[in-house]
């Protein structure tokens, strides 16, 4: 399966976001149109004030952003042992070749219809994805801001997420990351850490995932090499460019620029979506999809991951990843601790497999002794993560899917500048 794109997607996610949430507040509004309920609104100097709409935004987040249930909980009725009970009739022995002569072939009884769904089954599974949509956002949000407190408890809530759905390793990940940062890490360790997840390099309001910046970096730094054909471990790549590569990167843009020859973007910019946004919402609307319906249901799967992960951690999820940090670490054997299968184990088994590793590089090895082979003229396929970036205009979520820096990787590969010049007209000087 091809990689899903996160910036497209993760717009479409808000689109459709923005959409239900819009619905929503038109139902608390009882309008037909939000949209021209705002503009009559305006039209007659009455538009509401945001300490009127503060007020009714929590009330809307506990009914359609929260797992909590509206109401109180259904209770059954307890029932008396003695009434489910059945008399004892009179026993009636027979021989068994009476029962056989006597017995006819009997009529399979059809199962009786399932019962009907009391619940709202549709709206149920509009909760979970305004939850995990609201979630996602927030986490998006924060990174862009430099928020790491805010980004970090958003973290915390994708492990019981992680848990819940098919991606058993995440769990293993982000839990060893908060066990690392809350029990095993001093306060001072833990900030510095924590610092390290989004980097700004400018120190203005733009902020980038700390991986993201190594991976542009490490490709910045692959093109010098491989253009100057030298080593990652040579003085000079070392001491000098792998210290003051942004700036480096930094000079050719700054120049450019001056002169007026930058690179132009290509970038055009996003068209509003108000015609998408009244799609979603008349759909919303012809199907009361945010009202409660009784009985309606699409199907049967379950996509509340977060409840499901936290059962999985209580049920052994989270001692299995216990079991095995300190079975990686040497604190105990493992003979005297069990392992339940609930977590899956990420870690590969090199013990397992070294005859398999053994019997692979044997057969690497006699084809690569072929002289015949054309491995040589084979280049590696590099895989790059998509450089991109998400930040705040007017208080608006923004993604730039274009690169930190229009080009200077390019510059490093093709050797524009650093190639030595050479005036083919001057004869050289002994």
């Amino acid at each position: 399966m091809k990689k899903v794109e996160f910036y497209p997607g993760t717009q479409l996610l808000y689109l459709v976001l923005n959409a239900k949430l819009l619905d929503i507040w038109h139902l608390a509004f009882k309008t037909n149109d939000i949209f021209t309920h705002f503009e009559g609104l305006e039209k007659a100097g009455t538009l509401p004030d945001i300490e009127t709409l503060l007020p009714m935004a929590p009330k809307l987040y506990r009914t359609y952003g929260t797992a909590s249930p509206l109401g109180s909980v259904w209770v059954p009725q307890e029932i008396e042992i003695s009434s489910l009970e059945k008399p004892k009739g009179k026993s009636k022995k027979k021989s068994a070749e009476s029962e056989t002569a006597t017995q006819k072939p009997r009529k399979r009884k059809e199962k009786p219809p399932p019962k009907p769904c009391k619940g709202d089954f549709v709206l149920a599974q509009e909760v979970d994805f305004i939850r995990d949509g609201l979630n996602s956002r927030k986490l998006t949000t924060a990174v862009a801001r430099g928020d790491i407190g805010r980004m970090y408890e958003c973290i915390k809530y994708l492990l019981f997420t992680f848990g819940g759905s098919t991606h058993t390793n995440y769990i293993s990940y982000v839990l060893e990351t908060v066990m690392n940062l809350e029990l095993e890490c001093s306060p001072g360790l833990k900030v510095a850490l924590l610092r390290g997840l989004v980097w700004t390099l400018t120190g203005l309001t733009d902020h980038y995932e700390g991986d993201f910046i190594v991976e542009f970096f490490n490709r910045l730094l692959e093109d010098v090499v491989e253009r100057k054909s030298t080593q990652f471990d040579d003085t000079f790549i070392r001491d000098i460019i792998s210290r003051n590569l942004w700036h480096i990167a930094q000079l050719k843009v700054a120049w450019r620029m001056g002169l007026g020859m930058h690179k132009k973007s290509h970038k055009h910019t996003d068209p509003h979506t108000k015609p998408e946004m009244r799609t979603l919402l008349q759909l919303y609307k012809d199907t009361e999809l945010h009202s409660r319906r009784l009985g309606r249901q699409i199907d049967d799967r379950d996509t509340d991951d977060f409840a499901r992960g936290v059962k999985k951690l209580c049920e052994g999820a989270l001692q299995a990843s216990i079991t095995k940090t300190a079975r990686n670490r040497q604190v105990f054997h493992t003979d005297t601790v069990p392992v339940k299968p609930t977590l899956a184990d990420p870690v590969n088994h090199s013990d397992d497999s070294d005859e398999e590793n053994e019997s692979s590089s044997d057969e690497d090895s006699s084809e690569s002794d072929d002289p015949n082979s054309d491995s040589e003229d084979k280049q590696p396929n590099r895989f790059y993560a998509t450089q991109g970036s998400t930040f705040l205009v007017d208080g608006e979520l923004v993604f730039d899917e274009r690169d930190m820096l229009l080009g200077p990787e390019d510059d490093f590969e093709n050797g524009s500048d650093d190639e030595d010049y050479v005036d083919e007209e001057t004869p050289d000087v002994d």
